[in-house]
């Protein structure tokens, strides 16, 4: 017996679907918000746009508008964007949004004006010698199988998979997450962590000629509202602070493209998800199949296994948003959808959790579909 999905994708059946008609009313008039974003970030008045990127999970909720913040060049008057590039995806996305800020054929932001600042989690990523108190998910998973990495560690390439595939049945967690964890190198040093990742996105920004941004490496605190540097402690003023150790988003927000990942949710859904802290959990990549295929990895993975006792890890999310930045990104979408990965690694999940429920809006059409999945069970 085998599990077979079938996949439907129908602009009728929006009537019926739960957030359609909210998602639909609010997403017009995206395009220019998308512009007033850019009218303020390339104006005078904003002097520096500080972009904080780390994983997915880090629940950093940077605050909207234009912040006085005191750097050590001096008090400048800052925007805050965050990009969850590290984890959704290939690490170097971030590189992508970069890119298309600085090349915008109108508005586009001038390179010096931009400083990234590339965070890990500060007192949410614990490490402890015994291996037991982790909530990064990768770094979970390593210690959790501890044994089997050891393994995997030291095979060659073709008992590397087959490792891989014993790990993957024993565990029910997608080879993809295991193969990622398997190939990356983690310290329980988290700002050493973040310096190696810092250091290997200085060579991609190279390649697209972005030398000039600045890049700085740190560890983001949510207790304590900063990022904390080598030299210095930046505070971030208005960010709403969160102390929980768990995360209950309303929704997990994909973006896909250049275009979705370039402006915060608050731009994007300014009445639903973008409003509140820790109200979405946010995945961005490219548009191609293999990063939408990891972002559904890192979804799946955390609304499964991230739950911890006396937490309700993911219990009020009920939706699943996918923003795409083009027309290529919804074909490849619905590609991704077709593949023996997705169905046997990922669709399951959503049909329980999400009653099956994917809403996809096309940001260059201002449009919202409903992807409906079912599950049958028959005979190969």
């Amino acid at each position: 017996m085998e599990n077979k999905m079938n996949t439907s994708v129908d602009r009728s059946f929006l009537k019926d679907a739960p957030y359609a008609k909210e998602l639909q009313k609010e997403i017009v008039g995206v395009k220019r918000r998308v512009e007033e974003f850019f009218d303020l970030v390339v104006s005078a008045e904003v002097e520096k746009v500080a972009v904080v990127v780390g994983c997915d999970d880090q629940r950093v909720e940077v605050p909207g508008g234009v912040q006085k913040v005191k750097f050590a060049d001096g008090e400048k008057n800052t925007v805050f964007h965050f990009v969850p590039s590290i984890g959704g995806g290939k690490d170097n996305f971030l590189v992508d949004v970069l890119d298309y800020w600085t090349k915008r054929e109108e508005k586009r932001i001038p390179k010096e004006k931009i400083s990234v600042f590339v965070t890990s989690h500060g007192s949410s990523q614990t490490l402890d010698s015994d291996g037991k108190k982790v909530t990064c998910g990768a770094l979970g998973v390593r210690a959790a199988y501890k044994s089997a990495f050891a393994k995997i560690d030291k095979a060659d390439d073709e008992e590397r998979e087959r490792l891989l595939d014993e790990l993957y049945e024993d565990s029910g967690i997608a080879k993809r997450l295991l193969r990622h964890i398997a190939q990356s190198t983690f310290s329980s040093n988290v700002y050493e962590n973040t310096k190696s990742v810092m250091e290997a996105m200085k060579g991609d920004l190279a390649k697209k000629d972005l030398q000039e941004v600045s890049l700085e490496a740190g560890v983001y605190n949510h207790n304590t509202r900063g990022i904390h540097l080598d030299s210095e402690v930046i505070s971030i003023p208005g960010l709403e602070r969160w102390e929980e150790d768990y995360q209950d988003p309303q929704a997990i927000v994909i973006s896909c493209g250049a275009l979705a990942a370039s402006v915060p949710d608050s731009v994007l859904y300014p009445q639903t998800v973008g409003v509140g802290a820790n109200n979405d959990f946010n995945i961005a990549s490219g548009e191609d199949i293999e990063s939408i295929l990891q972002c559904f990895c890192e979804a799946s993975y955390a609304t499964e296994h991230s739950g911890q006792a006396g937490h309700n890890d993911f219990a009020r999310t009920d939706r699943i948003v996918v923003t795409v930045s083009s027309s290529e990104g919804l074909v490849n979408f619905k590609k991704a959808l077709a593949t023996d990965e997705f169905k046997q690694d990922y669709a399951e999940a959503i049909v329980k959790k999400f009653g099956g429920l994917i809403y996809l809006v096309n940001l260059q059409d201002e449009t919202v579909e409903a992807v409906k999945l079912a599950l049958e069970t028959g005979e190969n």
